[in-house]
């Protein structure tokens, strides 16, 4: 059985880090599909400036880059994200594992004390 403070503790913490972690992976499959988009956009507008020799279309494949680069410093940060509520997860199990097993050994702790007790009576 897992004690009660440490539930208290570390369930908040590994439902956080699900959350983190969801709503990471849905801002990265979107971010995703925005570069796709965006790297098409990137390679017309390139091949149309080839093309034709026009500004326009060089500085609409120049405010892709632009875009791209943002999306990649977003894709970024939600990786983060998604690392660290990986992180907390992992941390909350391990805390709850481990609040568990030190309750264990104190109840063995405390049975031998007793043990021990009982079998020298005081004098």
């Amino acid at each position: 059985m897992v004690p009660l403070k440490a539930a208290i503790v570390f369930v908040p913490i590994a439902v956080a880090g699900a959350w983190a972690v969801v709503d990471a992976t849905r801002e990265i499959d979107g971010l995703k599909e925005e570069l796709a988009q965006q790297e098409e956009t990137g390679r017309s507008e390139g091949a149309s400036f080839v093309e034709t020799l026009q500004g326009s279309h060089a500085e609409r494949q120049f405010k892709a880059f632009d875009r791209r680069r943002e999306i990649a410093v977003q894709l970024t940060r939600q990786r983060r994200n998604l690392f660290v509520g990986l992180f907390a997860v992992a941390f909350a199990g391990l805390g709850l594992a481990t609040a568990t097993v030190l309750r264990r050994i104190a109840a063995e702790l405390e049975e031998d004390q007793r043990y021990i007790q009982g079998s020298n009576p005081p004098r």
